[in-house]
């Protein structure tokens, strides 16, 4: 696997810089977070949009050696660097799982927004008392206790 580095942009260039980076034959990931507003008396104002979790930065898998072509790019800040004024590498796993992680959190808030439009209720269910025969069935296949009641 390769690679990924940091790479910062200037202020509100990191979509354009990513575009660039792509038309170069390098892959890039620019980190987006999906938000949503509930417009409690009109359905038709609630929005839903996505935001950068990482402020004018993105993830590039550039080699080393073409580190230098960024340059070419309008837009382009630098690469994040070590101490020792190194590019700083983030092995290609990690960035892949945070990848996951981001897009299981932005489904879930896609979700919410689809279940909120639809009207249904998501967090609450409605409370149903538990039968006598529920109750023995509960009991039986828990913890193994057969109640035979006297009628």
């Amino acid at each position: 696997m390769t690679d990924f580095f940091l790479i910062e942009t200037e202020p509100r260039k990191a979509e354009s810089v990513s575009r660039a980076i792509q038309a170069f034959g390098f892959e890039t990931w620019l980190p987006m977070e999906t938000r949503f507003h509930r417009n409690r008396t009109k359905r038709s104002l609630s929005r839903m949009w996505s935001v950068p979790i990482l402020i004018d930065a993105l993830f590039a898998a550039v080699p080393r050696d073409a580190h230098g072509q960024l340059q070419r790019i309008r837009g382009f800040s630098h690469i994040c660097r070590d101490a020792n004024h190194v590019a700083y590498a983030i092995p290609g796993a990690q960035v892949r799982a945070f990848m996951a992680e981001v897009t299981a959190v932005n489904a879930r808030t896609e979700r919410m927004f689809r279940t909120m439009l639809e009207g249904r209720q998501h967090t609450k269910r409605k409370f149903q008392p538990m039968t006598p025969d529920a109750l023995r069935a509960y009991l039986a296949e828990k913890f193994g206790i057969v109640r035979e009641d006297a009628a």
